[in-house]
C-alpha cells in the first residue's frame, strides 16, 4: 500500500513536470525524475526520460489545452506511484525521502494541490485563508501590527 504522503509527493512531482514542460527547467526536472524512476538502472532511466519527453511533447503540441495537461499530470503521477509500489518497504521509504527532497528543491508543495490552467482564473480567500498564485518563501496569517501613533 502506498502511503498518502507518497501520493502527495507524486502529485507535486507530476505538477512540477507539467509546469516545467517547454521551460528552461525541463532538462533539470525531467532528468531528476527519470533518475528517481530509474532507481539506479541506466537503461530504465533512459526509458523513463523518453516517456517524459513524449509527455512533454503532447503538452506542447496541445497549445494550452487544459485537458491534455491535466491528463499528462495524472499519467506522470500514476507512473511515479507504480515505480514506488514495486519497491520493498526500505527502498520505498528511501525513494519517498528522495522524492521529498526533489519536490522541495523545485519549490513545490507536496501537501497542497497543483492546478494547471491555461486561461484566466479568479480566486478568493476568506475566513483566515490565503489565495495566491505563487509564493517564494512563507506566508503568515495573523493580525497586522498596530502602527506607532507617530505614523498616523
Amino acid at each position: 500500500m502506498i502511503p498518502e504522503s507518497l501520493e502527495s509527493l507524486a502529485a507535486a512531482g507530476a505538477g512540477a513536470l507539467v509546469q516545467a514542460a517547454g521551460s528552461d527547467a525541463w532538462t533539470r526536472v525531467s532528468g531528476q525524475v527519470a533518475r528517481w524512476m530509474g532507481r539506479g538502472d541506466p537503461q530504465a532511466e533512459r526509458f523513463e526520460l523518453e516517456r517524459l519527453r513524449a509527455g512533454a511533447s503532447r503538452i506542447l503540441t496541445a497549445e494550452g489545452d487544459e485537458r491534455v495537461m491535466i491528463r499528462q499530470e495524472a499519467v506522470w503521477q500514476e507512473r511515479m506511484l507504480r515505480v514506488a509500489e514495486a519497491l520493498g518497504d526500505a527502498d520505498r521509504h528511501r525513494a519517498t525521502d528522495e522524492l521529498q527532497a526533489l519536490v522541495e528543491a523545485w519549490g513545490m508543495s507536496p501537501a497542497g494541490t497543483t492546478t494547471v490552467t491555461s486561461r484566466d482564473t479568479n480566486t478568493a480567500a476568506g475566513d483566515g485563508s490565503v489565495s495566491v498564485q505563487n509564493v517564494q518563501g512563507g506566508v503568515h496569517i495573523g493580525f497586522p501590527t498596530v502602527p506607532d501613533p507617530s505614523q498616523g
